[in-house]
């Protein structure tokens, strides 16, 4: 049986400069997917993960001909458009997609126990629209491209989703 994902393969991590997002998109590229690094405010740490990435596997000949291994595109993920953008940009760039780990998310630290601290509606806003909405979005525009090639989309989400604690009610 061949492998789910191959040396031929394109994954796209949303948030993945830091944290989670960086630790998926090394452990794909340890496996020989070829990875786009998504990131919105740091382009510094996007540049030094995409070299840590090249460190993971040696190129090889084969491998310098295709489009590239691993690429950084700034995108802000809250933006419907700008996951569009993002999911035709990398497709552009890599040639097919096989993978999307939506992995974005948004809190703000408050008082847990403090309804008064926790009504703030733009803070309500924020939040479910990159908690929720952008999950569906990146889905959205990257459906007719996974369907093409078989591909998975896998949503990143806090525990807070299930059982609500720490940072805010929101």
């Amino acid at each position: 049986m061949p492998p789910l994902l191959s040396h031929q393969s394109v994954a796209l991590v949303t948030a993945s400069s830091a944290g989670l997002g960086a630790a998926t998109a090394k452990a794909l590229a340890s496996s020989g997917v070829r990875v786009v690094v998504n990131y919105f405010s740091s382009p510094e740490k996007a540049e030094n993960l995409l070299n840590e990435l090249e460190q993971l596997e040696p190129k090889s000949t084969a491998e310098k001909a295709q489009a590239p291994r691993f690429l950084a595109i700034k995108a802000d993920v809250s933006q419907k458009s700008e996951l569009i953008r993002l999911v035709d940009e990398s497709v552009a760039a890599m040639g097919r997609l096989d993978l999307v780990v939506s992995n974005q998310g948004w809190t703000r630290i408050r008082n847990f126990y403090d309804l008064d601290e926790n009504v703030d509606e733009s803070d309500w806003d924020r939040c479910f629209n990159m908690n929720v909405k952008s999950h569906l979005f990146l889905f959205h525009a990257a459906r007719k491209h996974l369907e093409k090639s078989g591909g998975s989309f896998i949503t990143v989400a806090s525990l807070a989703g299930v059982k609500p604690s720490g940072s805010s009610v929101v």
